[in-house]
């Protein structure tokens, strides 16, 4: 292809990139080869794929197809179609490991034509002694293609779905047996513009093939209002009339809002992380957020943070393993990696589950020293005990604590602004401790006004027989 036919050929090759995801796997071969021209000069091409990586698929991320379409900016029009070895190397490409598994589609462009005119020639040309005679011009034999992509197909799982476009007003019969046969469909093109109309079949087709009335969650992505990464729960609005989507209602979440989420019953060395099907790590407490991500974020595989340069503990590669596969389970591991202590290692056990209709999976490390649960409460049996004290020790100096409770701020000799606790009231009469709301309740749950925080306060002091535990969450800021 050459001229407009070649220009349109880039535009919908560029066009379907750009409606990609991060989930999405994609990839592009260019099938065509060299050839002599029709004065005998010869033409180097050849075969091509064009990401950065030549045998399998790579992710649609915002490097990748920036990638994939400056290449086919950069591609110059010229050479003979070399559909056998294209089509070879494209279905190597989908039966390769690294892909979502979930359909095969091709996308392919074409003139449609079994020749490339007078000036492509497929073999060297001679002189007599009438002068230079060219070679032969390239035909192309369209049964081999045709039988080929039918054995390479017969290979693939999912079987792949082909979608022919052709650039030219005739040439129907090849791209349209190939696309037909393979439970795809053919649209002519003359032009590059308003490409996603003309190219409905495929789409409806992607949006038809994806209904999924539970939803789904998209791959991290940065937001482009400077909220950070987000994840997205979309579900597809489908008309009872066609059938047809017509659009879709998303609801968004950062990760530092699921970071919080899952991080905030946590206790001790107690730690969680969240993973995709490719092991890539989400969330987990050794990643530092980045406040300065301009693109699609490096998602680190979990092996590096969880396990040491020779794969120890070899053990965790069985909970990496069924994470990718979506199954839940337990794993105890005698020498896991601390999550606080980068080379300390001791006895945990992992718990891990997928999460429903998404491709993460979340897994937490239990350590044994972890599995006895601290928290703030008053001995049940307080007989042993004269008496205890609340220990925001300002409330004793109120009048309505000196009234009803005479004779204790003095007995307590409270200090105030020691040279060792500026800032602070002290009693050295009895001991203090504070604990930090989130080590044994949810601080989420105990947010309170100044003014109520203080009524809480001073019937805490009046009723000091109750239970206090709880209390502390929301005394202590």
């Amino acid at each position: 292809m050459k001229g407009e036919k070649f220009d349109i050929g880039r535009a919908v090759a560029k066009n379907v990139i750009k409606t990609l995801t991060r989930q999405d796997y994609v990839n592009v071969v260019c099938a065509r080869a060299s050839h002599w021209n029709q004065v005998g000069k010869w033409h180097d091409y050849a075969t091509e794929v064009l990401s950065c990586k030549q045998d399998h698929m790579v992710p649609a991320t915002v490097a990748h197809r920036k990638d994939l379409m400056e290449k086919i900016d950069n591609l110059k029009p010229g050479g003979t179609s070399e559909l056998e070895k294209g089509f070879e190397m494209a279905f190597n490409l989908l039966q390769s490991k690294t892909r979502t598994g979930c359909q095969s589609v091709m996308v392919f462009i074409t003139d449609g034509l079994d020749t490339d005119g007078e000036n492509v020639r497929c073999g060297p040309g001679y002189y007599t002694r009438s002068g230079y005679v060219p070679g032969p011009i390239c035909k192309y034999n369209w049964t081999k293609v045709w039988d080929l992509v039918d054995e390479k197909n017969s290979l693939t799982s999912p079987k792949a779905r082909i979608f022919s476009y052709l650039t030219s007003e005739n040439g129907e019969i090849f791209p349209g047996k190939l696309a037909c046969k393979h439970r795809g469909s053919i649209k002519k093109l003359n032009s590059g513009e308003n490409l996603i109309s003309k190219m409905s079949n495929y789409f409806d087709f992607l949006s038809s093939n994806s209904r999924n009335k539970q939803g789904l969650w998209t791959s991290p992505y940065i937001d482009s209002w400077g909220l950070g990464l987000l994840v997205t729960h979309a579900v597809p609005v489908i008309s009872k009339m066609t059938g047809t989507t017509i659009g879709v209602v998303g609801v968004d979440a950062t990760l530092e809002e699921i970071e919080n989420f899952l991080s905030r019953y946590q206790w001790g060395s107690v730690y969680s992380f969240l993973i995709n099907k490719q092991g890539e790590t989400i969330f987990h407490p050794k990643l530092k957020p980045n406040t300065k991500l301009l693109e699609d974020p490096i998602f680190i595989p979990i092996q590096q943070l969880e396990q040491d340069k020779d794969g120890n503990p070899a053990e965790f590669t069985k909970v990496i393993q069924d994470l990718k596969e979506g199954k839940s389970g337990s794993l105890r591991v005698e020498n896991a990696r601390k999550e606080n202590l980068k080379d300390t290692k001791s006895a945990a056990t992992y718990y891990y589950a997928a999460l429903t209709d998404s491709e993460y999976s979340f897994a937490f490390s239990l350590a044994d020293s972890d599995k006895v649960f601290r928290r703030s409460q008053e001995p049940v049996d307080r007989s042993k005990y004269k008496d205890s004290y609340f220990n925001l020790l300002i409330e004793y100096s109120r009048s309505k604590a000196l009234s009803q409770l005479p004779g204790v701020y003095d007995y307590l000799k409270v200090k105030y602004n020691e040279s060792k606790y500026p800032g602070l009231r002290v009693t050295y009469l009895h001991s203090s401790i504070f604990l930090a709301p989130k080590c044994h309740c949810d601080p989420n749950s105990y947010f309170l006004e100044q003014k109520t925080r203080m009524r809480a306060a001073v019937k805490m002091v009046l009723n000091m027989r109750k239970e206090i535990g709880l209390m502390y969450c929301s005394l202590e800021n």
